[in-house]
Order: C-alpha cells, then sequence, then structure tokens
C-alpha cells in the first residue's frame, strides 16, 4: 500500500493533523538548516501560534499527536532525529493548547564516546523520545 493510499484512507482529522505535522517538522528542519539558534525558538513559536488558529484544541489524544510527528520524521528529508522530533512535537501540542517540556540529555555509552538525546514531555510521561531516557543524564528542560 502506498502512501497516497495510506494518507486517504485516514479519517480527516488524522488528516489535517499529519498535514500540520509536516508543516511544522518542515518549517522546523528548514529553520535549523539555515536559521542561527537563536532564531529557531522564535520559529517554533511562529509555526505554533499558526496551527493554533487551525485546531479544536481539546480534539486530539496524545496519542495520535505522537503518532503524526513519529510519521513526519520519516517523510521530510534529513528530519528523522530526536531533536526535530521534540521540537516539532512541542509546536504541535502546542497548537492544541497541551503544555510540554522538552528535556535534553547527554551519555557516555562507552570511553571517549559521547550521546546526547532529546525527548518531549507531557503531564509527566514521556510522549516523543522515549520510553526509557534513564542512560542519560538530564542537562534542562525547555
Amino acid at each position: 500500500m502506498g502512501r497516497l493510499h495510506r494518507f486517504l484512507s485516514l479519517s480527516f482529522e488524522e488528516q489535517r493533523l499529519l498535514l500540520s505535522a509536516l508543516f511544522v517538522m518542515a518549517t522546523i528542519r528548514a529553520a535549523v538548516f539555515v536559521l542561527p539558534f537563536g532564531f529557531f525558538r522564535i520559529v517554533l513559536a511562529k509555526a505554533s501560534w499558526v496551527l493554533t488558529q487551525r485546531f479544536n484544541k481539546a480534539a486530539c489524544p496524545v496519542g495520535r499527536i505522537a503518532w503524526a510527528v513519529a510519521v513526519a520524521s520519516r517523510v521530510i528529508p534529513a528530519a528523522d532525529s530526536c531533536l526535530l522530533r521534540a521540537t516539532a512535537g512541542q509546536a504541535l501540542f502546542a497548537s492544541f493548547g497541551r503544555a510540554t517540556e522538552l528535556h535534553l540529555g547527554v551519555a557516555r555509552p562507552a570511553p571517549g564516546r559521547f550521546a546526547a538525546h532529546a525527548w518531549l514531555v507531557c503531564h509527566g510521561e514521556i510522549v516523543l523520545g522515549g520510553p526509557d531516557v534513564s542512560a542519560y543524564t538530564e542537562l534542562c528542560g525547555l
């Protein structure tokens, strides 16, 4: 089954959610690629505002929002990273009026090696980038 056929088999609300996730992911991917980091949060806030104008804030379960971000990250070129998924997720969750926290952590998987990870928490539960982040030392939550 092709991507278009799968997309057309979704409900109208799921199609709209997925298109919004694709818009946010593409916007954030482009922002990371061309803008200095200071402007990155401004782009994220603007994307959230644009989407806020389009959605009924109580209409979508948390799992469906996370699903849309995961699918979008596989479709947008070079967007399948935990940081891009977490920031896009934060914008999409905000568009539904849901507060989230973006967490950044680091780990040393082996001597001389370094790993970083980003995950998104909504109401105390990891919704993107989990489920187990215990190997990472948290640097900050945004």
